[in-house]
């Protein structure tokens, strides 16, 4: 963590960035970096709960690591597709989100519960669904965060990105370790905090920037 921290911070303090063409010059840099971080915490404080949470439902653990990481991955990079369609409502991503995951870490032990006496097939079909819509959700806020950056501070769009992947790497290691102190279901909820502690940083930042024609109406055919 510290070692990651200095290579992170201490460049981006070193180096005077140029503002892009909508972007204040003294805007701070630690808005969109705070973001990145906790989207990268956030992802794998839901992600990995989840993976254990389902082992009961599927019976084994490598079906749950299986099912629950593939159908995050696909639904996630379809909320990703999905995301330049948002217009003005692309800065709520992240707060949703943070509804989502609480609710999750409310809900989801009476709903695994609730299919266990079910055929195994019946159970996997119900586990993706129960998944699914959560990572429609968690593919969202990175690619409007990137975006919005690029039309801002394209000098921080490289930061961006390595903030996000240590969070990542961190962040697997510290979802085990809240999970064997608070459990399953608080960590999924902590997850759900960043998720909001991120929209905070950064929100106000995306709600000021209007969305372009293209971002508007979506890609084309290229």
């Amino acid at each position: 963590v510290a070692s990651s921290s200095v290579l992170i911070l201490v460049p981006l303090l070193l180096r005077r960035p140029a503002a892009g063409r909508d972007a204040s010059p003294a805007a701070p840099a630690w808005r969109p970096l705070v973001y990145f971080v906790g989207l990268g915490l956030a992802f794998l404080w839901v992600e990995l709960p989840l993976m254990q949470r389902f082992i009961l439902v599927l019976d084994h653990p490598i079906y749950s690591f299986g099912l629950v990481l593939f159908t995050l991955l696909v639904f996630s990079g379809a909320g990703s597709l999905l995301s330049p369609r948002l217009g003005r409502f692309r800065a709520w991503t992240a707060p949703a989100l943070g509804c989502a995951a609480i609710a999750y870490a409310v809900g989801v032990g009476t709903a695994v519960e609730a299919i266990l006496e079910l055929p195994f097939m019946v159970r996997v079909f119900l586990a993706v669904l129960l998944v699914a819509p959560l990572g429609v959700l968690m593919g969202m806020p990175f690619p409007v965060g990137i975006e919005m950056l690029r039309r801002t501070r394209p000098d921080l769009v490289p930061w961006a990105w390595g903030a996000n992947g240590y969070a990542s790497v961190v962040g697997s290691i510290m979802a085990t370790l809240l999970a064997l102190s608070w459990g399953f279901s608080w960590t999924i909820a902590a997850g759900g905090v960043v998720y909001f502690v991120a929209a905070a940083a950064y929100g106000p930042a995306l709600r000021r920037v209007t969305p372009s024609a293209a971002e508007r109406t979506g890609p084309g055919p290229g």
